[in-house]
């Protein structure tokens, strides 16, 4: 099972409905939208895919300009383009919701929703101590790496930032802790030295709550000294 939940919402910009070779119907959406947060305004893009039936279904009831709330999971794609490993987080749907009333305005590229959301919820473990260093004017800017495992196969890899005193907070933690993130999705950007433009997945985070391992005997160590504790 997923650990990380994302819940977003936002206006359609785009839908795209294709089918795989075996008949499984993709539908992949943008949405956008402008979020309001510590007093500041910043605008929020998401691109959910569904699949199968679901999908389908999705697709004959929403159209562009529709203000949708979805939530998911986000997974981490990983493949190889000109000989070099690529990977990016995408939020797999599992369900979606027509917002009521919605106040949906306009801008240069298409409808955005005013006061939408964008949110994502990580549990996992460290994969390396947290960087911490000053930037800019004396800016304080925390990064690390976060596993969460959706599977025993499958390990999702989530770049975590954090500004201030929640960068300060990430100074004790070590690889391997358990930690517990609650931010939001953002795509970076930046022109390679090649020419080309890369892009980076993010979580900025709003909350860090980090964790010690605890030891615990094996479940049927634990199973019997539970069954010799009990009063009956």
């Amino acid at each position: 099972m997923s650990r990380i939940i994302a819940v977003v919402s936002g206006a359609i910009r785009r839908l795209e409905m294709r089918f795989t070779p075996k008949g499984t119907a993709i539908l992949d959406l943008l949405m956008a939208g402008k979020v309001a947060q510590g007093g500041a305004e910043y605008l929020s893009f998401a691109a959910p895919r569904f699949l199968g039936r679901y999908a389908e279904a999705l697709a004959e009831q929403v159209k562009e300009g529709d203000a949708l709330l979805v939530t998911g999971e986000l997974v981490q794609e990983r493949w190889e383009q000109d000989g070099q490993k690529r990977s990016r987080l995408r939020i797999l749907g599992r369900s979606a919701a027509r917002i009521n009333a919605p106040h949906v305005a306009e801008d240069e590229h298409g409808p955005l929703l005013v006061g939408a959301t964008n949110r994502v919820a990580i549990s996992g473990n460290l994969v390396d101590a947290p960087e911490v260093r000053e930037v800019g004017r004396g800016s304080l800017l925390g990064r690390m790496t976060v596993a969460a495992h959706a599977s025993k196969e499958r390990v999702h890899f989530v770049t975590v930032k954090a500004w201030e005193e929640l960068a300060e907070a990430m100074r004790p933690l070590k690889k391997g802790d358990p930690v517990y993130v609650e931010g939001r999705l953002r795509t970076e950007r930046w022109n390679r030295e090649d020419g080309g433009v890369a892009y980076l997945d993010v979580v900025v985070a709003s909350s860090v709550i980090g964790g010690e391992r605890v030891s615990v005997k094996s479940q049927e160590e634990a199973a019997t000294n539970d069954e010799d504790d009990l009063p009956f």
